[in-house]
């Protein structure tokens, strides 16, 4: 949300400024794609409250596989993570196993 008025600058700034484009310098880097498990908060260290609060940050947007936890059969998605003097408070979604659809197919190329 916070980014939504430093892109409306950005795209004012572009629209009255036309800027040039800059060619980028270096070698490309290739990330290969995320896999869902990766989205897992039982990865982050036990009691990180800085690697869940990043994982769950990090995966709260479009097209990534939300942040989750799969506990007693239910899966608990995080969204709209924020930090608080006592704690993480986020957004939850809680589905049970057996209504989720089957995970998508995994290709070769990542």
């Amino acid at each position: 949300m916070r980014a939504d008025a430093l892109t409306q600058q950005m795209i004012e700034r572009i629209v009255r400024e036309s800027p040039a484009a800059t060619p980028q310098q270096g070698e490309a880097v290739l990330f290969s794609r995320r896999k869902p498990a990766q989205s897992n908060l039982a990865n982050c260290s036990p009691g990180d409250l800085d690697a869940c609060y990043n994982q769950i940050r990090m995966l709260d947007a479009e097209g990534y596989p939300h942040a989750f936890m799969e506990i007693n059969g239910m899966r608990l998605e995080f969204r709209r993570v924020s930090r608080r003097s006592d704690g993480l408070r986020a957004d939850v979604r809680i589905t049970s196993l057996n209504n989720l659809p089957p995970p998508p197919p995994i290709s070769e190329e990542g």
